[in-house]
């Protein structure tokens, strides 16, 4: 698995999302978990929890914090719908429910890649990675040299900065 969440509520480790196959080899292999898993930190034993629908599609590369006990999750990738996600999960860690989150406002475009972080009673989110249906992004031979030949070729890096006031 890679690029999942790893985020500590109380005692336990908390893992959502990333990226997983049985082979590595084959990119068709891909698999997305939509599951939690937690490592007890005092036991060190993990655990998966029944958490029944509604509850986030499988992602990767998403952003996730502890919100007041609770996993909070924003955004992030899944390549088998080629689907880029600007939602907002919070998980209740006693009653294993997801709840899907509408804040008022406009919101960050869809996004991977981000940074999500809680100041206070506001939670930042700033950069990340989107589709762009601009014109061809150039790149200088030096860039070009470091992109992957499965990468997308149209993302957009954001500089953006989002923020959500807990208590307005």
């Amino acid at each position: 698995r890679d690029f999942h969440t790893a985020t500590v509520i109380d005692n336990k480790m908390f893992i959502f999302g990333g990226r997983s196959d049985t082979t590595y080899e084959d990119p068709s292999t891909e698999f997305y978990s939509d599951r939690v898993v937690f490592l007890d930190l005092e036991t060190s034993h993990w655990e998966q929890p029944r958490i029944p629908h509604p509850r986030p599609i499988g992602r990767r590369s998403h952003s996730a914090l502890n919100l007041n006990g609770g996993l909070l999750i924003f955004g992030g990738y899944n390549s088998k719908p080629e689907t880029h996600m600007n939602d907002l999960w919070l998980l209740d860690v006693t009653n294993w429910q997801w709840k899907q989150l509408h804040p008022h406002g406009r919101g960050p475009e869809p996004r991977r890649r981000q940074s999500l972080c809680q100041v206070g009673q506001q939670l930042f989110i700033f950069g990340g990675t989107s589709p762009h249906d601009g014109p061809q992004v150039l790149f200088t031979p030096a860039q070009q040299l470091l992109m992957l030949e499965d990468q997308p070729k149209n993302l957009i890096d954001h500089n953006d900065t989002y923020v959500l006031d807990l208590s307005p």
